[in-house]
């Protein structure tokens, strides 16, 4: 396996897309990771990056964010490719729309199809039973429940997952992606990775709870209306000391426990695992507040926060998880909240520089400012790689190292 990425900043879509396909050419790729920031007519992006190539068989996958980032820093205004040459490795696309009416129905068939797909492109290849994707790549969009999408995938595929819910500027809009030749909304994308390849995946966060825990008791869809028979406002600012409305949206999340292989819609018992949800809107009127996914009424609840060390910290947990590693990374994909780059501002770059130092500074990296990640937490031991089920995430960097197929030593 070998990777190449590149940035740019050219403000002409084409022209960028032409620039980072003439920067990767040379790998002959087989498959290229794309984001960009929402300034970018994503389709022209996507012509001048395949003109560029000179393949139309070339895979390309991606979508918009609140920036992209590169090796060296992250960008608020431009576009990052990861260029993937990998002999032996098979890549399958699949997308399904309506996913904002649906989140969990499109997530589920969205696998199906990446599943029957995956069949049909390794029909005769292997033991029959075998799963035909090892990893998958899953991107949709902010206005999407994130937690009941990543339920309906992994109804259908038990492989680590990775990826984010694309967005736009913090205007909280919709954002795009690139399925192939396709540009969409509001849609479930999966980019399927099957034969011989290595891969290692981690997620941390850093925020830590403050006050006291409460339990929803009002709530539909996205919206939590109250928790402890409080007005979620009001519940908020108790444990804070300050109004929701004085803190900004990327800072104050809700940690949720939530039961292992529980469903957006389920209730919020069991191991006692906590998943964070950050706000998309506020409501000063009613008290409420809209989330990145469904807090179901009954679950347990706890305000988090985090600084800037504290952060970084979170950083520093994802580098350690991709330390020690059995295998030589190829390429690094980063899926980092766009709250996180609002709290640390100017040291937003120190988030990469932590994970490079984990891997290899010369590694090429590509990632984007989520909206809501999706990854998996890393288990094993002596170098060995295992991967618990795969989460949607809040104020999160999930990280992904993707590198040739070596031995691994099973704990």
């Amino acid at each position: 396996m070998k990777c190449q990425s590149h940035s740019t900043v050219d403000p002409d879509p084409y022209d960028a897309g032409a620039e980072l396909g003439d920067a990767v050419a040379s790998i002959e790729p087989h498959a290229v990771i794309l984001f960009s920031s929402i300034n970018y007519d994503l389709a022209e992006l996507r012509t001048g990056l395949r003109d560029a190539l000179g393949n139309p068989d070339v895979i390309i996958f991606g979508g918009t964010g609140d920036g992209a980032y590169n090796r060296e820093r992250v960008i608020s205004h431009g576009a990052s490719a990861l260029a993937i040459h990998a002999e032996g490795v098979s890549f399958t696309l699949a997308r399904c729309g309506g996913a904002d009416s649906d989140p969990q129905g499109a997530g589920r068939a969205c696998a199906t199809s990446l599943l029957e797909a995956a069949n049909r492109a390794q029909s005769g290849v292997g033991p029959p039973d075998e799963m035909p994707v090892r990893l998958a790549f899953l991107l949709s969009d902010l206005c999407v429940d994130g937690a009941a999408m990543v339920a309906g995938v992994r109804e259908v595929l038990d492989v680590p997952l990775v990826g984010g819910l694309v967005g736009d500027d913090w205007t909280f809009k919709q954002g795009h992606m690139v399925i192939g030749d396709e540009v969409c909304e509001r849609s479930v994308g999966m980019l399927g990775l099957s034969g011989k390849f290595e891969f290692a995946s981690h997620t941390a966060s850093g925020w830590q709870p403050i006050g006291r825990p409460g339990v929803v008791s009002g709530a539909e869809g996205r919206t939590v209306y109250s928790v402890n028979g409080q007005r979620t406002f009001d519940f908020i600012a108790d444990q804070t000391g300050l109004p929701p409305v004085g803190l900004d949206l990327g800072v104050v999340a809700m940690g949720v426990a939530v039961a292992d292989g529980a469903t957006a819609n389920g209730d919020g018992r069991g191991s006692g695992r906590t998943f964070l949800r950050s706000p998309v809107r506020l409501d000063a009127n009613s008290g409420a507040i809209e989330y990145f996914s469904a807090i179901p009424v009954g679950t347990t609840v706890q305000v988090c926060m985090a600084d800037k060390d504290q952060v970084l910290a979170g950083a520093e947990q994802v580098a350690s998880g991709l330390e020690q590693l059995s295998f030589s990374p190829a390429g690094i994909i980063a899926v980092s909240c766009s709250g996180r780059k609002v709290i640390l501002g100017s040291q937003i770059d120190e988030e990469l520089h932590g994970i490079q130092s984990a891997i290899a500074d010369d590694v090429p990296l590509t990632g984007f400012a989520s909206f809501g990640e999706i990854g998996p937490f890393r288990t094993g031991c002596n170098g060995s790689v295992a991967h618990t089920p795969s989460y949607f995430h809040n104020v999160s960097l999930v990280c992904l190292a993707l590198g040739p197929a070596d031995e691994v030593e099973n704990c």
